[in-house]
């Protein structure tokens, strides 16, 4: 939603349009605790109320982790927070079951689970040409893996030490204050309200600016006995510094707050649900759908894939999530890219990979040798040797430090780079405007030396314990519930517009579900269809997808160069991939229902607007479809036939050349063998007649 449609949408309804304070303010998405499969509780969700504005990136994408630690009951959620916008108007308030404990975490989890968990769409080249007289002009695949981001872009995300200073807050009537604190880059107070307008007051009063339209929303979670936990940043923090939130309380249900969501939310907004539980997470209050494979655009790197996911879940009423991994968590291991540009187009929101100097990767230097250059790391998720701080024990000064970096191989991400640049300047002192490529130069040994500074004393000691409190701690706390036997790891995408946002998605478990590996490929062959000398057509193989199948693309050719569609003939006017044969096939290769139990109950088109609203109030340890409902049989889309190699098509062929007149020789061949046939049957026909004439004759007599 545009700001101008904001407006008109806040005038239609009889509110006066909000002021630009509130139209600032931060546009958020939080995820509440996660319940799994234990005892329910009351749903509690969180999110941000102001709408968006002219200084604010409004919310287009979310990512959040729920996890259960089984042995203490805890419910542990970590929220990836993104905002754009002046730092004094950064407010955020989220409704909560129980007082939780309030930290801070780190985007290198969500960047790691992304890289094991992303879609991955991998083109390849084959051997040779088909039906042709001459080898392949190129020899093998020079393939490339493209990946269904979530995101296209990534906001500058940090994290520093406070500045120490206690939040101060207004205190007024029907508000309890349970807690105050600092985490992170954050001041945050948890609350108890006596009434929802008693706490729309204090939210204002504290520079938490909340339109009226949520009051009802407050009601509700008041009249439950929810707590409320509001942030803002610190005095003198910048929004670089904005980082995920951490919160560990007692258990509570999965709920992503769309509806308050909704208020700020940016069409088609990505939703990157990760939950680590006692099987495949389901969606209870939504649909599933699986994206049709044939309609990628295969032969331009599958940059559509976004697109094609929205449209599917536009196909399923437009609120359907899609699975896109799903194992057991232990078994999680990030595989080696195929190249090195590859690796950051497939789980680091497309971008590509940037040195130090700000040079791309997989341009000019495809090979990025010496140059440590992303996250990027293949094998486990984490590597706990390179989180080891025992080496900062003995550091007296910053040589001491960037001595320890280089050895210890320690992850530099957007927070541990802010953190090291607050501990220690060298950023600044040397006039880098990037703190965390700078420090990647330093950890890699790129940088120049850093002089005099070296000697400069550092407080050692706390800085590791910024690091361990802020870094890895929270990894930690992830890699171990991901250790323990029985747990999955489920990555769930949704791409939804405000309104659509109706109801807050809620998840349970299937403990006997399949796995799911979205790591789908495609094959192109070069094919002389025409002439054997000449390649003018591709074959396109697809495999390991929900529609697997080979097709030749007449009159198109792929040029593995450049990696897009080239037309060599005027009688293919579309996009290679975009075959007139499932030009009109649904994006969703199937919408289902997924239960916690028993095998996905596909939907017929007809019915999806009923199954979609039937299901809307479902609950986890409960049948989402009501028995009420009973569901007909639906046709799945089903891929073309394969095409025939060229080799059997030209045998085929051969059999009745074309001879200029619309006959072949075999058509000739035909004629020749019925012609006797058909004599001897008129011959057969005349001397029947003849003998019945005789015996007419005969009675005649």
């Amino acid at each position: 939603m545009s700001t101008i449609q904001a407006h008109a949408a806040l005038r239609c309804s009889g509110r006066a349009a909000p002021t630009a304070r509130q139209y600032a303010a931060a546009a958020l998405l939080f995820a509440s605790a996660l319940g799994l499969l234990w005892p329910q509780q009351a749903s509690a969700c969180g999110g941000c109320f102001s709408p968006p504005g002219p200084n604010l990136v409004v919310q287009d994408a979310e990512r959040i982790l729920f996890q259960r630690d089984a042995k203490t009951g805890r419910t542990i959620v970590t929220v990836e927070v993104r905002y754009s916008g002046p730092a004094s108007d950064f407010a955020w308030v989220l409704p909560l079951p129980s007082e939780p404990k309030v930290g801070v975490s780190t985007a290198y989890i969500f960047d790691r689970l992304d890289q094991a968990t992303s879609p991955r769409f991998t083109t390849s080249r084959g051997e040779s040409g088909e039906g042709c007289d001459f080898a392949s002009s190129q020899s093998t695949g020079g393939g490339g893996a493209c990946g269904g981001s979530a995101f296209e872009d990534s906001a500058a995300r940090g994290g520093s030490a406070t500045n120490g200073v206690p939040p101060s807050f207004e205190r007024r009537p029907g508000v309890k204050v349970l807690e105050v604190g600092q985490a992170g880059p954050y001041d945050y107070a948890i609350l108890e309200g006596d009434t929802a307008d008693a706490l729309l007051t204090w939210l204002n009063k504290n520079k938490f600016e909340t339109p009226d339209k949520a009051l009802p929303v407050l009601d509700a979670h008041v009249k439950k006995g929810d707590v409320f936990v509001a942030f803002r940043l610190s005095s003198g923090a910048d929004v670089a510094q904005i980082r995920p939130v951490v919160l560990d309380m007692q258990g509570a249900e999965a709920c992503v707050p769309l509806r308050l969501t909704s208020i700020a939310a940016a069409a088609d907004m990505a939703v990157v649900v990760y939950t680590l539980g006692p099987g495949r997470a389901v969606p209870k209050n939504h649909l599933h759908v699986v994206p049709n494979p044939l309609r990628l655009r295969w032969d331009g790197g599958v940059e559509n894939y976004t697109q094609v996911l929205a449209s599917a879940i536009d196909e399923a009423a437009g609120r359907a999530f899609a699975t896109e991994y799903a194992r057991q968590a232990k078994s999680v291991l990030i595989g080696e890219p195929q190249t090195l540009f590859a690796a950051d187009r497939t789980a680091l929101y497309a971008r590509a990979l940037t040195r130090s100097d700000g040079q791309q990767l997989g341009e000019d230097t495809p090979n990025g040798q010496g140059v440590e250059a992303s996250v990027w790391r293949a094998g486990a998720l984490f590597k706990r040797a390179q989180l080891d701080l025992s080496g900062l024990a003995t550091a007296k000064t910053k040589g001491d430090v960037v001595s320890w970096l280089r050895t210890s191989g320690f992850p530099v991400v957007d927070e541990s780079a802010a953190i090291l640049e607050a501990h220690l300047g060298l950023a600044k002192a040397n006039n880098s405007t990037n703190p965390k490529a700078f420090w990647i130069g330093i950890r890699a040994n790129e940088q120049a030396p850093i002089g005099a500074a070296a000697a400069d004393p550092i407080h050692a000691e706390s800085l590791a314990t910024e690091l361990k409190v802020g870094i890895v701690e929270p990894i930690f706390l992830v890699d171990d519930a991901m250790a323990t036997a029985g747990t999955w790891l489920t990555r769930l995408h949704m791409r939804i517009s405000p309104i659509e946002m109706d109801r807050d998605p809620m998840f349970g478990f299937h403990q006997k579900a399949a796995e799911v590996t979205m790591d789908w490929q495609a094959t192109f062959h070069e094919v002389c269809l025409r002439d054997r000398s000449s390649i003018d057509s591709t074959r396109m193989v697809l495999s390991n997808t929900p529609r697997d199948g080979s097709w030749l693309l007449d009159g198109a050719k792929i040029d593995f160069n450049r990696n897009v569609t080239e037309q060599v003939s005027t009688s293919l006017s579309v996009p290679t991939t975009d075959d007139a044969r499932w030009r009109e096939a649904p994006t969703a290769a199937d919408v289902a229902l997924l239960e916690e139990s028993g095998p996905p109950l596909p939907i017929a088109k007809a019915q999806i607007a009923l199954v979609d609203s039937a299901i809307a109030g479902a609950l986890p340890g409960q049948t989402s479809l009501p028995a009420s409902v009973v569901l007909v049989a639906a046709t799945p889309f089903k891929a073309p036939a394969n095409d025939a190699s060229v080799a059997l098509q030209a045998a085929s062929k051969a059999s009745t050349p074309d001879d200029g007149c619309g006959q072949g020789s075999g058509a000739r061949r035909s004629m020749a063998t019925v012609a006797p046939l058909a004599l001897a049957a008129i011959l057969l026909f005349a001397l029947r007649r003849r003998q019945n004439s005789l015996a007419a004759s005969c009675q005649d007599r």
